[in-house]
């Protein structure tokens, strides 16, 4: 009716047996006889959390005191990660007890009963790197543009089991440097941000090289949407260029962009992590 081209022809023999058989349960060859491949169960997800203590009825002082003894735990784990030793820590805070619930009206078969949620907060935390380097990296934008971008699509495979678990990351850049954001269940955010810094300093050849020049064209077509920019958002534009003093006028971001290659930004990578 709609005019879409189609097919048919039965299926042939061999086929149908081990449809027959795979629909019993009865586990096949493959099409070239070899045996299947061993069943096995998913590898075990890494980044999934499994302390869920909160730290609360503090003052504000003891907050503070405990999230320095936080960043002093995780400073330390980080130390004894890159040095191959393990990392201890302290046992987790108890959370603190919920009121009970009221009765409210007690009529048999019924009895009705009102509980007050008064916690609201999850064993979360946000998480900020910043990464100081050299104003000189810095207004090569397009190349730092690029090499996260393409980081960024490699990391989205990888790092994936992560995502799953319900952590969130990301790179931005900043007057100072490069700046690395992570959020999620506290407990897993050590292991994210080690494995964050170390793809950071790891160029990946054979993985970054087919990713390349699709995020080259891209970053092309989004510094050439600059001239359809109305004349309020270019007087932004050159707001923005005398407020951050390391930020390059569009008109180079596009020549570089433009020119660069995979050897080109490799370069820039080994003297950006320096």
């Amino acid at each position: 009716y709609y005019g879409v081209s189609y097919e048919r022809r039965p299926f042939d023999a061999s086929r149908q047996s081990r449809l027959t058989a795979a629909r019993g349960g009865e586990r096949v060859n493959t099409t070239d006889g070899k045996p299947p491949p061993p069943l096995h169960l998913p590898t075990a997800n890494a980044f999934i959390a499994s302390d869920f203590s909160m730290v609360g009825g503090l003052s504000p002082s003891a907050v503070v005191a405990a999230m320095a003894a936080a960043f002093g735990r995780f400073v330390g784990g980080m130390r004894a990660r890159i040095k191959g030793a393990p990392s201890s820590s302290s046992p987790p805070s108890p959370s603190p007890p919920l009121p009970p619930p009221t009765c409210l009206r007690d009529a048999s078969p019924l009895v009705h009963w009102h509980g007050t949620e008064v916690s609201f907060a999850k064993p979360k935390a946000h998480l900020i790197v910043l990464l100081a380097m050299p104003s000189s990296i810095l207004k090569q934008t397009s190349y730092l543009r690029l090499w996260l971008s393409i980081m960024d699509q490699r990391l989205a495979v990888s790092l994936y089991p992560a995502h799953l678990a319900g952590l969130r990351w990301g790179f931005s850049i900043r007057d100072e440097g490069l700046q690395l954001t992570v959020r999620g269940f506290s407990q897993k955010l050590p292991d994210l941000v080690m494995v964050l810094l170390e793809q950071l300093l790891l160029w990946d050849g054979p993985a970054y090289e087919p990713l390349f020049e699709p995020k080259r064209e891209l970053l092309v077509r989004q510094l050439l949407s600059h001239y359809k920019r109305t004349s309020d958002q270019l007087a932004m534009y050159h707001l923005d260029l005398l407020l951050h003093p390391t930020r390059v006028p569009v008109e180079v971001e596009l020549q570089d962009a433009r020119s660069v290659d995979l050897a080109t930004l490799q370069a820039f990578h080994s003297e950006a992590i320096k």
